[in-house]
């Protein structure tokens, strides 16, 4: 009998001692952690014609990359006021 009682200690022993694992953000949390509290997420139209507008504004490569190597460099400062 003593034997089931030493191993009901041990187990509440080793219990204490495990540590919880470390809570892992998904890719948006992440996303949302590096942007800050201004990000704002558009839904699927909205999201596609913003896209269209940078298509038209930016040149973009073959594989969707903006194309850093065209004449005149753009600096935006308001992204909404670019496109509304």
């Amino acid at each position: 009998m003593q034997n089931k009682e030493d191993r009901k200690l041990r187990i509440e022993h080793l219990k204490r001692r495990v540590k919880p694992e470390p809570r892992v953000n998904s890719l948006l949390e992440e996303c949302w952690i590096a942007l800050g509290n201004e990000v704002q997420i558009y839904g699927e139209y909205e999201s596609g014609r913003l896209f269209k507008v940078l298509e038209q504004t930016f040149p973009f490569t073959s594989w969707g990359y903006v194309d850093c190597k065209f004449g005149s460099a753009i600096i935006i400062l308001n992204f909404e006021s670019t496109v509304h």
